[in-house]
């Protein structure tokens, strides 16, 4: 139904792994979709954790432009 549609969708945009896989995953999502704009978010409950993952990836993403 539109609850499985809806998982499934969400799927396709997660991007799960190490800082430069979640970077390649979302610069061929980038690419697939043509978006302009990206919105990471993290699951992780730890503050420090979370800081951490956003600048791992903003570095990351650098380093595959």
């Amino acid at each position: 139904g539109m609850e499985q549609m809806a998982i499934a969708m969400r799927r396709q945009a997660s991007a799960v792994g190490t800082p430069s896989e979640v970077a390649a995953s979302l610069k061929a999502l980038v690419a697939a979709t043509r978006c302009d704009e990206l919105m990471p978010v993290s699951i992780s409950h730890d503050p420090e954790q979370r800081r951490w993952g956003y600048q791992a990836l903003a570095q990351a993403w650098e380093m595959e432009a």
